[in-house]
């Protein structure tokens, strides 16, 4: 008799059924994600779109990381500009809690939804023409309910900004590039008035260049001390100015094409939407429009425009909108 002994190379138990249908594998599979599957494996985070979840992942195509100069290749330009540690925290941002079907949400949709980080991304659904349109912080969606056996897989077109800040003060005054705005802003008591509140609001927030390029002007803004010299009830108006009541991103700003600001004078809106940030803003005494302010340290990890705020959107445009 041949004497039985235990294979020590049997197999382990089988993997749950569906295990090769989760998130990571929808990735690796699909050639449009090959940019943000590079990027979840460089951040350490690839592996947990293997969890059993739910998650509903929010997944920018390869096109969509082209303006941060990565391209086809993830490696060389993306990984230069971005740590690890905030490409994680950048892609925890777009992935949400829960199995969402975007399909199914229905048309007028304009809620929140939240992240695995327990911050919010913002979904609107609407029609345009005969189309279905769903935007994510105003970022289409290109194809949404990609199965995945742990959630879902959606395909949107450009990289969105994390929400980092639950108020436009705090983001105001942590941005090296809005220190004017940020003394204007407090010179006048609307950092605390209207942008430390719950009410949203978008700001086209004037850079640093911005408030230096109008010495010599009528208003002169070119320095801290003139603004905090500057006339209280004069300066608020302008600012005023530079203020949009509601949540509104790149795209629902060129489909609105004019907005009524906060102090019920209007901002032309231009551009080409297809186009990565480009957009404009006129004042109705302004000269040249205002476009998305762009830091002379060529940083493409940085996008000034769609900064989201948990009460709001903020801008950083190239000049001071005159009413």
């Amino acid at each position: 008799m041949l004497s039985c002994t235990k294979d020590e190379h049997a197999a382990g138990p089988e993997q749950e059924a569906g295990y090769g249908n989760r998130i990571k594998f929808v990735l690796q599979d699909n050639l449009d994600f090959n940019v943000v599957t590079g990027c979840l494996s460089f951040a350490g985070t690839l592996d947990s779109l293997a969890m059993p979840g739910p998650f509903t992942f929010l997944a920018p195509n390869n096109a969509a990381f082209m303006p941060y100069g990565v391209y086809l290749d993830p490696v060389p330009a993306t990984f230069y500009f971005f740590t690890s540690q905030k490409l994680k925290s950048l892609l925890q941002y777009h992935t949400l809690k829960g199995s969402i079907s975007f399909a199914a949400l229905p048309v007028d949709t304009d809620t929140a939804f939240v992240t695995i980080r327990n911050k919010h991304v913002y979904v609107k659904k609407f029609l345009t023409g005969t189309d279905t349109i769903i935007t994510v912080n105003g970022v289409k969606m290109q194809k949404a309910d990609i199965y995945a056996s742990n959630g879902a897989v959606n395909a949107i077109v450009d990289v969105m900004n994390e929400e980092v800040y639950s108020r436009i003060s705090d983001c105001v005054h942590d941005n090296e590039n809005l220190t004017m705005f940020n003394v204007a802003i407090q010179h006048t008591g609307l950092d605390t008035t209207l942008l430390s509140g719950t009410t949203p609001y978008t700001v086209l927030a004037p850079s640093n260049d911005a408030f230096i390029a109008s010495a010599g002007s009528a208003f002169d803004l070119s320095t801290i001390d003139k603004i905090m010299k500057a006339d209280k009830d004069r300066l608020a108006a302008l600012l005023r100015y530079h203020l949009l009541p509601g949540r509104f991103y790149q795209d629902d700003l060129y489909r609105a094409a004019t907005v009524t600001m906060l102090n019920n004078e209007q901002v032309t809106i231009s551009g080409y939407a297809p186009a990565h940030n480009n957009i404009n803003f006129t004042g109705i005494g302004s000269g040249a429009a205002a476009t998305i302010y762009v830091q002379k340290l060529y940083n493409p990890s940085i996008n000034n425009a769609d900064i989201t705020c948990g009460n709001g959107v903020v801008f950083i445009i190239t000049s001071l909108l005159i009413p």
